[in-house]
């Protein structure tokens, strides 16, 4: 389990930082404009994602645990057809006015359906448990970026675009060939009722956008908060503090990545000990997480303290904000398992209506009291969702166990 977790979290630490790593590098050379610009494309280029994605990350993982492989092989078939579709429109709304305005930058809109199917082999990869096949995908964009880039490297934020192209062709050449070792096709998926399956694919993805729009409330309202209330310099502090966290978020991830599998594997199996080995997974892994976080902390204000002085009054803020995001990590993990009960719906829900009270709160304690308090209220509704999520949890479980015996 540990040699998964090392080699999810470090492929997806690399795949991650490699296009902010290189911003940096990049910063050298060119304007704070162009930086900017990267800025915005990366933002795009996240969003036009989400828009044809439909989520098939997070479907894929519980329609591979859920349908027998024949039906599986169709719905994947459905969310391709529907990502080609919708790419389409999008597109065709927006391919002339990128082109006539940046040109030197038009291979960047074919990115994002690359990414669709690199993600979903990504995701089938996770769960047929081959580690290693994932990490081949992920390594086959890492590699090719770095070695562009630095081949490009001349050509500024135009040879950085052309590295990000060349490097998700050649990730989705790697997904592709991989998936084709496993002797499953897959294809554009047009009937008689093609609107119907887009309309249908669309819902199955819908469940889980509440709660990407709830993160991003939450996050981004904090921090507009925190600027509005107690000035630039202190978001400035407090953002630096809150970068250690990062560290922890990658750590869940790769967790995420590594016990997804077995926990829809022992739910499929309707084990009746499947609760006990469940609970195992959730306590090693909260504790896994427990240690990450006091020894992330005591390293993040020891690197303040001695290395970065003049940030060094946002060092309580490090203790606050790791506590705050294990709580919710730990909510995250056992989120899962409410997914592949299809309680999807109540867990959108549940974020957002937090993510929402939550801000509203925020501005209200902004007013009155100090940033601490206001970050010890982070904690607490990261706490409250995951006693919520344990709550619902227990009550899923009752009623499945009492309709087993």
């Amino acid at each position: 389990m540990f040699r998964k977790i090392i080699l999810f979290g470090f492929s997806e630490a690399l795949v991650k930082l490699m296009p902010v790593l290189t911003t940096f590098i990049l910063a050298s050379r060119v304007s704070p404009e162009q930086i900017g610009f990267i800025a915005l494309a990366v933002i795009l280029l996240e969003i036009i994602f989400i828009l044809i994605s439909n989520n098939i990350q997070a479907t894929t993982r519980i329609d591979f645990f859920k349908l027998p492989l024949q039906y599986f092989i169709i719905e994947t078939n459905r969310k391709f057809t529907y990502t080609a579709l919708i790419y389409s429109v999008v597109l065709a709304f927006t391919a002339y006015p990128i082109y006539n305005s940046y040109s030197q930058y038009f291979l960047l809109v074919f990115i994002p359906l690359m990414r669709v199917y690199s993600q979903f082999s990504l995701s089938y990869c996770q769960c047929s448990k081959n580690t290693l096949e994932y990490c081949y995908i992920q390594l086959a964009f890492i590699i090719p970026f770095t070695v562009f880039f630095f081949l490009f490297y001349g050509d500024g934020v135009v040879g950085w675009s052309n590295s990000y192209f060349l490097a998700s062709t050649v990730q989705l050449i790697c997904a592709l060939l991989i998936i084709k070792k496993q002797n499953i096709k897959f294809s554009l998926l047009l009937t008689t009722n093609a609107w119907k399956d887009i309309y249908l694919t669309f819902l199955s993805g819908l469940v889980f956008m509440p709660q990407a729009i709830g993160w991003w409330i939450k996050s981004a309202f904090e921090r507009y908060v925190i600027s509005l209330s107690y000035g630039l310099g202190m978001l400035g502090i407090y953002s630096f503090a809150y970068q250690f966290s990062s560290a922890l978020a990658l750590l869940m991830t790769a967790i995420n990545l590594t016990i997804v599998p077995e926990i829809n594997t022992l739910l499929k199996s309707e084990h009746p000990r499947r609760f006990v080995k469940i609970n195992k997974i959730y306590l090693y892994s909260s504790l896994l997480l427990a240690v990450s976080t006091a020894i992330i902390s005591a390293l993040g204000v020891y690197i303040t303290e001695w290395l970065y002085s003049k940030y060094s009054a946002g060092s309580p803020y490090i203790y606050y904000a790791l506590i705050s995001v294990f709580f919710q990590s730990v909510s995250v993990m056992m989120m899962n398992e409410l997914y592949y009960s299809d309680k999807g719906k109540f867990v959108s829900l549940l974020i957002v209506f937090l993510s929402i009270v939550q801000s509203i709160f925020s501005y209200v304690i902004a007013q009155c009291f100090s940033i601490d308090v206001l970050l010890i209220s982070s904690i607490i509704f990261n706490l409250i969702l995951l006693m919520l999520t344990l709550i619902k949890l227990r009550e899923i479980r009752n009623i499945e166990s009492a309709s087993y015996y």
